[in-house]
């Protein structure tokens, strides 16, 4: 959940440690260049959840070293942090986070009882017996000079080197400490507090629910070194060869249940051992005397085999390596998941039944605590696409669903599904004008399940869809910066130097929209507010399925509003009329002021 949100949902009281945080960032700034970023009174004076987020932004290396410091020095939120930034854990209910720590910190005590086991010959047993050592002495030197036994925050950092230098993953240098320096279990509460104090996410009272903004799951990431979700590892992971997941196990002394384990477990136990990606990729599963020429032909089967599709491959293996990992980072940044809303409703349903424990695959992979996490609202939250369900299906199991449901299975079967969904969107703007008029039955006879409660944002969805085709800047971003709790914009495009254009969008059971006045007041409060703003409005336009002629008659007298009406059939005229000709830039002036742009008006004005 992005960071916005999370602001927009917490109360003042909960804000108060995340704000003490960046006021000290903000003050050790100012001291070092004058800078001012907050306003007297710190960031809680702050109200717009925009605003924090861009000062947030600003300080975003500070907080990380920030961050960093804490965790470096206390065991406690290294512990945490590795449970928060697993995939699907940035919304934790109170007492499933107490369960998962609890579950942490057995799992510790366990391999730290195994550490006993390691004989001599192990690979591993020199350098885990002089890190030991070293934890040893650090941990209880105090005790020789009558004091309190602790390691010290130098201590410490020079223990994170060493470890470093051994090419210990996070699993192992927390293992050995723990062997050394005891880990105690924390109530719940503590748990909370520690969360909180540093800065890592938010607790709601009114929900019992702790929040860790995506934001901050990124810069966790950072920290620990991980340089890539383990939905997209886990991807990576199962395309390699059972000889090539052996070298990771006996590098990192990785324990398995059985001698036998398939590759299923091994992929499971190398994820849970936080081992780094690039070292992983890059030298630990290759042969030794392995070219660079063979680990950039293996990187290149790897993006073959996920489809991943790039402007360049890189030349050499590191820098094709890295521009994989930022074709994921990029992919888990964005809201965007390639299809409607409608039509991943339409693929949970699909895969739920097609695979029926698919609920608890997905529970498992990322220990989520609900019961049933196959709906859209909780995968959604978790940050969980269409793509991640989808990679979760075995081979036979993805082949059994496109013969259920007619997909072709040659080439790459989960591109060949996703696109098939994706197709939905198409449909859906196909039924553009009965969605406009709320006909439910006309869209359940062509096949189009929406609920009544959602025609309002559907419909608003799909014109901004069409808008984006016809080439204008549909900026989100702005609209959630100029958007207050009391005047939401539907749609606003971009049209740079600070020139922007309005876009209401509004659905009718009537034939013909006819609220003029109370839609003026709301237009031109909007337009007051991105004025005060220092943004000009060029152009605000009202999108319905149609409009009356009182509306018409009444649109034309307020010269004020400067109001452009557009019918649902005239906007898909102007998309249908802007693809025949090819079209690279829309006409803004097609839409005219003060006047109805319906279909055959559309069509007149673009074939001129």
């Amino acid at each position: 959940m992005k960071l916005v949100k999370v602001l927009e949902i917490v109360n003042q009281i909960e804000k108060s440690s995340f704000f003490k945080i960046l006021d000290s960032l903000s003050e050790t700034i100012k001291e070092s260049d004058g800078i001012t970023l907050v306003p007297d009174g710190g960031s809680k004076c702050v109200n717009d959840a925009c605003q924090i987020k861009a000062l947030f932004d600003r300080l975003s290396a500070l907080y990380q070293s920030a961050l960093s410091d804490r965790i470096d020095f206390d065991p406690q939120l290294l512990l945490l942090a590795n449970i928060v930034v697993r995939d699907g854990h940035s919304i934790l209910e109170r007492n499933w986070l107490e369960q998962l720590y609890k579950k942490e910190h057995a799992k510790l005590a366990e391999q730290v009882a195994q550490l006993q086991e390691i004989s001599p010959e192990n690979i591993r047993f020199r350098d885990y017996r002089i890190f030991r050592a070293c934890v040893r002495e650090a941990y209880g030197n105090d005790e020789r000079n009558n004091h309190d036994c602790q390691v010290t925050r130098d201590e410490k950092s020079i223990l994170n080197v060493l470890a470093k230098e051994f090419e210990f993953s996070h699993a192992e240098m927390l293992m050995l400490y723990a062997a050394e320096c005891p880990i105690e279990v924390l109530d719940i509460d503590a748990l909370i507090g520690l969360i909180k104090e540093a800065g890592i996410g938010f607790y709601s009272r009114k929900n019992f629910r702790i929040y860790i903004p995506d934001e901050i799951i990124v810069l966790l990431r950072k920290i620990l070194n991980i340089d890539l979700p383990n939905k997209y590892f886990r991807r990576i992971l199962k395309q390699l060869q059972t000889a090539q997941l052996n070298r990771l196990i006996r590098k990192y002394n990785i324990r398995l249940s059985t001698d036998k384990a398939d590759n299923e477990e091994k992929v499971n136990a190398i994820l849970s051992a936080g081992i780094n990606i690039k070292g992983a990729l890059l030298t630990d599963i290759h042969m030794p005397g392995t070219s660079k020429t063979e680990v950039k032909d293996f990187l290149m089967k790897i993006m073959q085999s996920l489809n991943i599709e790039l402007s360049k491959i890189g030349a050499s293996p590191e820098e094709r390596l890295e521009l994989i990992l930022q074709y994921f980072k990029t992919v888990d940044a964005q809201d965007n998941i390639d299809m409607s809303v409608d039509a991943y409703e339409s693929f949970i349903a699909d895969v739920a039944a097609s695979v029926p424990e698919m609920n608890d695959r997905v529970r498992a992979e990322f220990e989520l605590c609900p019961e049933q996490v196959m709906n859209f609202t909780t995968l959604m939250d978790c940050n969980i696409k269409p793509s991640d369900l989808a990679y979760l299906m075995t081979e036979a199991e993805l082949k059994q669903f496109c013969a259920e449901r007619q997909i072709s299975s040659r080439g790459n079967v989960v591109k060949n599904i996703l696109g098939k969904y994706g197709d939905l969107e198409s449909r859906l703007l196909e039924n553009y004008e009965l969605i406009a008029a709320r006909d439910i039955n006309a869209l359940r006879t062509n096949r189009i399940t929406i609920r009544e409660g959602e025609l309002g944002s559907r419909f608003e969805e799909l014109t901004r869809e069409i808008f984006r085709r016809l080439n204008f800047q549909v900026d989100e971003k702005l609209r959630a910066q100029i958007n207050t709790a009391k005047d939401k914009i539907d749609i606003v495009l971009s049209l740079g130097q600070n020139r922007i254009i309005l876009i209401e969008c509004k659905t009718s059971r009537e034939v013909e929209y006819h609220k003029y006045s109370s839609l003026a007041r709301q237009l031109k409060s909007y337009q007051k507010l991105c004025k005060d703003k220092n943004y000009h409005v060029a152009r605000t336009i009202l999108v319905s399925s149609d409009f009356s002629d009182d509306f018409v008659d009444a649109c034309i007298k307020d010269w004020e509003l400067e109001l452009s009406l557009v019918t649902a059939a005239g906007l898909m005229e102007m998309l249908k009329i802007f693809n025949e000709k090819k079209l690279t830039v829309f006409p803004i002036g097609a839409f005219g002021n003060n006047l109805k742009l319906d279909a055959e008006k559309a069509r007149s004005i673009l074939d001129r």
